[in-house]
């Protein structure tokens, strides 16, 4: 079997080392063992699907030997398997019971994959369903056309939120307490850039007050540009929907006057099936629906 042909960064190491000290320095109840194994389980990705012992050390900043233990203990639940051909870790099924257990209950998917074949195939381009998870949006579900495009991501695969539509649009409409709270976290990740990158996330608040949609321009990758939506739930859980394209196929004009309203208009038939959309303070404190008019 290959091993992973993108060794894991050292900006993700830091990453994951900060957030496992956060959670050890909020855990006074003897969880803390739980909170390392999901990190070690947290390590693994598209990019990553095998790691050999020292990766997770670095990548986690556990001890060798917690690490030996925690795998140990994850081997035993069916959760980690160990490849002797190659001398690496790599998840096993049982995680995969754990994700599709919560994908079979997410009802929105079956009622938004219609909604997103459509744009996909009227846009000949992909079309996403993406959910939050830390300073990521996770796909859900995706939608594709038979254009020479494909999105090469999967269900599972995490994206930054400050530099793509989905995460912008999902930044545009969190209620001003979980919404700061974030932001601290993603400026962690930007040492240096921060002021240009929340000037983004800002950008894209008032063009979505504006339109109900955000626009991304190259900025997750050079090639690819996209428009997305937030999807607020009754319940008050939010989604994003965007649709993902090539820069040469996907104009600025397209998006702003089809492919963005258009996905306004699949929110709004999806919030009506689920009882209607909730209203949010938005952080500008005027009051607002979540998903206004936009035009087109």
């Amino acid at each position: 079997m290959p091993r992973s042909s993108t060794p894991p960064s050292d900006k993700a190491s830091k990453a994951r080392k900060g957030e496992v000290a956060a959670v050890q320095g909020d855990d006074k109840a003897g969880g803390s063992a739980l909170a390392r194994g999901i990190e070690i389980l947290r390590c693994f990705g598209p990019n990553e699907r095998y790691l050999s012992h020292q990766d997770l050390v670095r990548l986690t900043g556990i001890p060798k030997a917690t690490i030996s233990r925690l795998l140990g203990t994850l081997q035993g639940l069916g959760l980690i398997s160990f490849v002797e051909a190659i001398d690496r870790y790599t998840v096993a099924p049982g995680v995969l019971s754990l994700g599709y257990s919560l994908l079979a209950n997410l009802d929105i998917r079956e009622l938004a994959r219609p909604y997103m074949k459509d744009l996909a195939d009227h846009a000949q381009a992909s079309v996403a369903l993406a959910g939050p998870e830390r300073q990521f949006m996770v796909f859900l579900d995706i939608a594709r056309s038979r254009a020479a495009f494909t999105l090469s991501s999967r269900i599972g695969y995490e994206i930054p939120m400050e530099s793509t539509a989905m995460g912008l649009a999902y930044l545009s409409v969190l209620p001003d307490k979980p919404r700061a709270e974030l932001l601290e976290q993603i400026k962690a990740h930007h040492p240096t850039d921060w002021a240009p990158t929340l000037s983004t996330i800002e950008e894209a608040r008032a063009a979505y007050q504006k339109r109900g949609f955000v626009i991304s321009l190259r900025s997750w990758q050079r090639d690819v540009s996209a428009v997305a939506a937030p999807l607020v739930m009754p319940d008050g859980t939010i989604y994003s929907l965007s649709c993902i394209g090539p820069v040469h196929a996907m104009r600025r004009e397209d998006l702003e006057d089809d492919f963005g309203p258009r996905l306004v208009r699949i929110v709004k038939e999806i919030q009506g099936a689920f009882g209607g959309p909730v209203a949010l303070r938005p952080p500008d404190k005027s009051r607002m629906r979540v998903v206004p008019g936009g035009k087109g």
